[in-house]
């Protein structure tokens, strides 16, 4: 009978687990302290991730710069709109030169250059940027680097990997990931009643903390190329 209730259990948990598994596949993780927790902040970049890289297509332009003390990341686009166009709809008012547009609430003014009865006028779509600072700590671990992002009280962690290739690997970790190494890291779920986020406890060690980069290459943002260019994964 004892038996039977311990079999009954070890079923239970293993369905929790399971459901749990499913639930956080596509998560945001967050930590309740920064990764590892056996080093150091460092105060400056190594050189060796320094650098710019370059994703040029056909209408758009994104740049990465990793430099002594920070991460850039900007995209511009080349839009092409008929002059008819912009001459008949309410979206667009020409002023000063500049092209202002509706989405913008026409705060902005960008500069245009017309060909061929065609406006061309180039936008800044994103940009983003972290600066070495009490809420962007970044740790040395073994044969890679730790970014802890802080979010609130929580902290977010990105793996950034100078791998065999030459290539940069620039990773974040997965929950399921996490959840199947629990038994081998000491990982405890303190929250995981959200709808896109986990929250763990962990204690990394910066010996060990390769361990939960996935082999596969998911949850990979970028791979920056020794060419000084990057692809995109995500």
């Amino acid at each position: 009978m004892n038996q039977l209730i311990s079999w009954h259990r070890i079923a239970i948990r293993f369905s929790i687990l399971i459901l749990l598994l499913l639930t956080i596949s596509c998560n945001s993780v967050f930590f309740d302290t920064p990764q590892p927790a056996d080093s150091e902040n460092l105060k400056d970049v190594p050189k060796e991730i320094q650098g710019t890289w370059r994703n040029i297509g056909k209408n758009y332009q994104e740049s990465i710069i990793i430099d002594r003390t920070s991460f850039h990341k900007t995209s511009v686009k080349n839009n092409q709109i008929a002059k008819s166009t912009i001459e008949r709809s309410e979206n667009y008012k020409v002023r000063e030169g500049k092209l202002y547009l509706a989405s913008e609430n026409f705060k902005s003014g960008y500069p245009f250059l017309i060909l061929n009865d065609t406006v061309n006028f180039i936008t800044r779509d994103e940009e983003m940027a972290f600066v070495l600072s009490d809420s962007v700590l970044l740790r040395h671990a073994k044969k890679c680097y730790v970014v802890n992002l802080k979010n609130r009280k929580w902290w977010e962690i990105v793996f950034i990997q100078k791998i065999k290739t030459g290539e940069i690997k620039i990773s974040y970790p997965l929950g399921e990931d996490l959840m199947a190494l629990i038994s081998m890291f000491n990982i405890s779920v303190l929250d995981s009643s959200g709808k896109d986020s986990i929250f763990f406890h962990a204690g990394f060690k910066s010996r060990n903390i390769r361990g939960i980069i996935n082999k596969k290459d998911e949850g990979t943002l970028y791979f920056l190329k020794p060419d000084s260019t990057f692809e995109p994964t995500k």
